[in-house]
């Protein structure tokens, strides 16, 4: 199933507080359109499409890459096209720029994952958990489809938002907390909100 909306939100939050002051409006306006460019944990990795092909196809609860393909459906896309298979002739193979993505997608995911393992991830960078968030939050704004949630059309703005208001309260957010989980109802609530329902918004108007 992929990640709830309101959960990416939080979590994308999150991980932006974690990155300190001086990358926040740089990362928040990545979250919204650009490239994400984050801090890797310094481990040695080899990235080809061999290797990302494995990790992603491993079903492994803890090391494997499979968990995140259900979360991110533009990585589940390339993952699905990532070797060409001449059973399957209508998927055409990965161009240049799709493999880079593709392989981003796999050094973010398994560094940080290897530096999880080590006790090498510093308290600065980011989770897997909050990797996932914020790639999702950027295909979102990426995206043109217009069955996208209320809050997948604006969620780099809330993230954008939650990172001014949440850098002033002392710690991280936590979705267990009762701040947190306040928050997550009311995405939750706003997810529900007929914006395209044209006609009661103009009686309402009226």
């Amino acid at each position: 199933m992929p990640r709830p909306t309101a959960s990416a939100v939080i979590f994308a939050i999150n991980a932006a507080i974690r990155l300190g002051r001086n990358m926040q409006q740089a990362f928040a306006q990545s979250v919204r359109a650009q490239a994400i460019t984050l801090p890797l944990p310094n481990v040695s990795l080899e990235a080809d499409l061999d290797s990302a092909f494995r990790y992603f196809n491993n079903q492994h609860p803890q090391k494997g890459g499979a968990q995140f393909l259900s979360e991110i459906e533009d990585l589940q896309q390339l993952h699905d096209r990532a070797f060409y298979d001449e059973d399957r002739p209508n998927l055409r193979p990965l161009n240049g720029r799709e493999a880079k993505r593709y392989l981003d997608y796999y050094r973010h995911f398994r560094r940080t994952q290897i530096a999880a393992e080590t006790g090498r991830l510093r308290p600065d960078q980011v989770n897997t958990q909050e990797l996932a968030a914020l790639f999702s939050i950027r295909q979102w704004n990426e995206g043109s489809d217009p069955d996208f949630s209320p809050i997948r059309r604006i969620a780099g703005t809330l993230v954008e938002i939650g990172i001014d208001y949440f850098n002033q309260v002392p710690g991280a957010l936590n979705r267990q907390s009762s701040m947190g989980q306040a928050l997550e109802h009311f995405l939750n609530a706003f997810d529900r909100i007929p914006f395209a329902d044209k006609q009661k918004l103009h009686r309402h108007a009226e």
